[in-house]
């Protein structure tokens, strides 16, 4: 069987949906057990990435999805409705942090819509948000064990330009120990700041940096000079925009991502949702990966992997590191080390009768098992 055909069945409840998110709190305790119980080794390399010249494969897939054998017996559970993204920051601290995206059902839940419960195109059930109380941004300590019974919330709307909800958070150790928090609102892209990972975020200025985009990453240079790329969703493409301090950003610019040929007859329309990443293994420069939604004529999505050296050009994968039909989003890559990768992303799920989101994770290389 291979890696990319092990995978459990999506959840249908919201009891279900708790033991999935619950799997991401075993892990951040169990990856240095895993790199002594099982040999290090990659299962992607050029072949099964497509041909990405230059650029290892070890640790970047095809990822497999945990099962629910592993994920069993250790969960820390996210008591939280609809899950729509979430991230790990490293190195902040003694264990890693989650940052994600959430939101719950009213205590007296609206009537589910007439089409609850209804496939759109593709197969693919839609979450409405208005289903849904205001999505907010929440934290985790990893490995918290089965007492874990929540987030804390670290972010939630309150400036105008937020509107009624903040999503899609994507955190940044600093060299100074600081954490950044990139967000969106409905105007665009803000910023939040804090002592530690742990602390109290403070928003940094009045306004979005960078209006009108969604889902913000970002990723120091690859080539060692100062300065970040911030990659981020604007109206069915990705962009990128330099910066030097992270604060203040140049005008953002188009990645060329290309348009693969059609998978079964299905082509894609769109590209969205990045997540970027430095890769570990001893490159000169290292790559930065960006992860991606494809997606697809018929409403369905899938996930994408390009590599660049520079931060502008990137050389796409023809494979995707993980499809299943889950109508995969919001990828995560969380780089453990030059061998293994954890891909966090979220599916499409249902909840109390409402098409809904939960959030599960994958590795690389599938021969790692978390027993």
């Amino acid at each position: 069987m291979s890696a990319l055909q092990t995978t459990f069945a999506a959840s249908r409840s919201r009891s279900r949906n708790l033991g999935t998110l619950a799997a991401i709190g075993a892990l951040g305790t169990l990856v240095g057990a895993l790199a002594l119980a099982v040999p290090a080794c990659g299962t992607g390399g050029e072949e099964s990435l497509g041909g990405m010249v230059g650029l290892p494969g070890s640790g970047l897939g095809p990822y497999r999805r945990l099962d629910a054998e592993e994920a069993s017996g250790r969960l820390a559970i996210r008591r939280n409705a609809l899950v729509e993204s979430g991230m790990v920051l490293r190195g902040a601290g003694p264990q890693q942090v989650m940052f994600y995206a959430a939101a719950d059902v009213p205590d007296e839940p609206l009537p589910p819509p007439e089409d609850a419960g209804v496939e759109l195109d593709g197969g693919v059930p839609e979450p409405d948000l208005a289903q849904f109380l205001p999505r907010r941004i929440l934290r985790s300590n990893l490995g918290d064990g089965p007492t874990y019974s929540g987030g804390t919330v670290v972010l939630e709307a309150s400036e105008a330009w937020e509107g009624a909800a903040v999503f899609d958070p994507w955190a940044v150790l600093l060299a100074s120990g600081r954490v950044r928090l990139y967000y969106a609102g409905d105007d665009g892209i803000g910023i939040a700041e804090s002592d530690s990972a742990t602390g109290t975020f403070t928003r940094v200025g009045t306004g979005p940096v960078l209006a009108g985009l969604r889902r913000p990453t970002v990723v120091a240079r690859a080539d060692g000079a100062p300065g970040f790329f911030l990659y981020a969703e604007d109206s069915g493409a990705i962009v990128v925009s330099p910066s030097l301090d992270g604060l203040s950003f140049d005008a953002p610019v188009s990645v060329d991502l290309g348009f693969p040929p059609s998978d079964a007859g299905i082509p894609q329309v769109a590209v969205g949702s990045p997540a970027a990443g430095l890769q570990i293994p001893q490159l000169d420069p290292p790559r930065i990966l960006l992860f991606f939604e494809s997606r697809r004529s018929d409403g369905s999505r899938t996930l994408g992997l390009a590599a660049s050296r520079d931060g502008l050009n990137f050389e796409r994968a023809t494979l995707p590191p993980f499809g299943t039909g889950l109508h995969e989003g919001f990828p995560a890559p969380d780089l453990v080390d030059a061998q293994t990768t954890l891909l966090y992303f979220t599916f499409a799920s249902e909840t109390d009768d409402r098409a809904s989101r939960a959030l599960t994770v994958s590795v690389s290389p599938g021969t790692l098992r978390f027993d």
